[in-house]
């Protein structure tokens, strides 16, 4: 079984992207780019810390359970309703632990992480994945 890893994301100007888990560089290129975001103008950071994303007094919703969602099979006006009155549930009680002792603060909470990587497109990341296993780009 392969090891994910814990990606944090932004653009070159520091405006954030977002924290991806993926199998490599060439996925997580892919995973920025499916996001509407040009992998070419961003960093990364590996976060190696522990970290936690919490919903404390949230009973909005319920995580691993399919509830009233409307059939998948075609993209439709009520689908797309209930996915942002669900984002909405989601995003409303969201904790991302202040704690420094928690990892992830470290991204959110101003400390001035050094090390930032420029991030390939997929095809030269794939390409340079293939060329230079188990190592990183500089």
């Amino acid at each position: 079984m392969s090891k994910r890893t814990l990606y944090a994301v932004r653009l070159d100007d520091h405006t954030p992207v977002g924290f991806f888990y993926a199998l490599s560089l060439a996925e997580l290129s892919m995973m920025v780019d499916e996001d509407d975001c040009d992998p070419a103008i961003c960093e990364y950071h590996t976060v190696n810390t522990s970290g936690a994303i919490r919903w404390p007094d949230n009973d909005d919703w319920k995580m691993g359970e399919q509830d009233d969602r409307p059939s998948d099979k075609d993209w439709t006006p009520e689908l797309e309703d209930w996915i942002h009155k669900r984002e909405e549930k989601i995003s409303a009680g969201v904790s991302f632990c202040r704690g420094m002792e928690l990892g992830l603060g470290e991204y959110l909470y101003g400390q001035n992480i050094k090390g930032w990587k420029r991030l390939l497109d997929y095809e030269r990341a794939r390409i340079w994945g293939r060329e230079n296993r188990g190592s990183r780009p500089r």
